[in-house]
């Protein structure tokens, strides 16, 4: 075996268990010299892909390979295979670049982000580093990295002040991936101020999330069943307003309308709905008839929503005033009957 063939083989053991990669560091400690790479390179037997990182000609092109060589210049001397077996690896994909990774959302990731548990530096302008000590269950592989979960990549960038409508979406996903619902809460409780919710609010700060998203509710019970009682009181929440809305009545639409707790737990500690149509999953058609309803009356939303259940409240009571009458006088509830059709018919203006 010549001495090209030699230094081929050496440096293809060292690359075949790190997707065809390796560092300069690494081919040093079976003899090869950065000499010697640059003259594979220019017989194009490796590929550079970033200062210090090679690529061994006639392995594929990866989507996330820049990824990789941005890891694996990390820590160069070290194989990747012992990396991985660390408890926290040294460098882990964090932030925007995980939620890429997850296929979480539509952040645009344009720098490479890792956590680190020690400042660290480098030579990339593509490279963020953020200074974190992770847990073991902090993170997962991904594509052969080590990439924070869905659950820490939430809280990382709840506390980078994400925007909401952007980590709604990562939210979202998460969900449908199959993330535990009380795990977001518990990661997003701390950072709720960042969005105008208190601490003791993240459940709602969850649920504004998944309203603002838009999440199919097949997914939610079967990605994320702690979500049920929260599509339970969505549901309650809808047809209530479509029964206000409408006119109907019912002695439960003031009661599930105006009181958090009687829409399950997962309002828990919320402000009142009455002025908080975003805090509940309520389908659109219906949000777009009160809408259309306050727009006509000149109202708010949440003003339209209290002025129709103070009409529902004054027709119940009226009615249940009807009713105590009737039964000590059964003539009241026919002459007030009359005074109904007097005035549907528009009898009592003519008087």
């Amino acid at each position: 075996m010549n001495s090209a063939t030699n230094l081929r083989a050496r440096l293809a053991e060292l690359a075949e268990s790190q997707w065809g990669l390796l560092t300069t560091a690494q081919a040093a400690t079976v003899g090869v010299n950065g000499k010697q790479l640059q003259r594979l390179v220019d017989h194009a037997v490796l590929e550079r892909l970033r200062h210090g990182v090679y690529r061994m000609a006639g392995v594929p092109d990866h989507p996330v390979e820049p990824m990789r060589a941005e890891w694996l210049a990390l820590e160069p001397a070290r194989p990747a295979g012992e990396r991985i077996r660390d408890d926290v690896p040294s460098g882990v994909v964090s932030h925007r670049s995980a939620a890429d990774l997850h296929g979480l959302g539509d952040l645009d990731a344009d720098y490479f982000e890792f956590s680190v548990p020690t400042r660290c530096g480098t030579r990339s302008p593509d490279v963020r580093f953020h200074r974190a000590v992770l847990a073991p269950n902090d993170w997962t592989l991904v594509d052969g990295l080590p990439v924070t979960t869905p659950v820490r990549t939430i809280r990382d960038l709840a506390a980078a002040r994400t925007d909401g409508g952007h980590l709604a979406s990562v939210v979202r996903d998460a969900l449908i991936q199959g993330a535990s619902a009380d795990e977001i809460v518990k990661a997003l409780r701390n950072y709720a101020p960042n969005y105008a919710m208190s601490v003791d609010h993240a459940s709602a700060l969850l649920n504004h999330f998944i309203t603002q998203a838009g999440i199919p509710e097949s997914a939610l019970v079967l990605a994320a069943p702690a979500l049920e009682p929260l599509l339970a009181a969505g549901n309650a929440w809808t047809q209530a307003l479509d029964q206000l809305v409408g006119g109907q009545r019912s002695a439960h639409l003031a009661t599930t309308l105006a009181s958090p707790t009687a829409t399950g737990a997962a309002m828990q500690g919320t402000p009142s709905p009455r002025v908080r149509l975003s805090s509940m999953k309520v389908e659109q058609a219906v949000r777009e008839r009160v809408g259309r309803l306050a727009r006509a009356e000149g109202r708010t939303v949440s003003q339209t929503i209290a002025h129709l259940l103070d009409e529902h409240d004054r027709r119940h009571r009226f009615a249940a005033v009807s009713a105590g009458y009737a039964e000590v006088d059964p003539e009241y509830a026919a002459e007030v009957g009359a005074w109904d059709v007097t005035l549907e018919d528009g009898l009592d203006e003519a008087r």
